[in-house]
């Protein structure tokens, strides 16, 4: 798992600019060459933003570490 935080957080992505946020796996249905359906698993390379939101909110003072692992090719 690539994403991490020191507290319980929901993490959500972005493909689209950050216009809306997901849970992972992000999903999508596309049309193949014989014009079947089919689930494809969006790359974490196509996310475009990383949102962490704390169950309990965050205090004032209060510091929360959060982390993303990436490879940079």
């Amino acid at each position: 798992d690539s994403a991490s935080a020191d507290v319980n957080a929901e993490f959500t992505v972005s493909i689209d600019d950050g216009s809306s946020f997901e849970l992972e796996p992000v999903t999508r249905t596309t049309t193949g060459p014989d014009g079947q359906s089919k689930n494809i698993i969006v790359a974490p390379s196509d996310y475009t933003q990383l949102r962490w939101v704390p169950e309990n909110g965050i205090q004032p003072g209060q510091v929360l570490e959060y982390r993303y692992r990436v490879k940079v090719q």
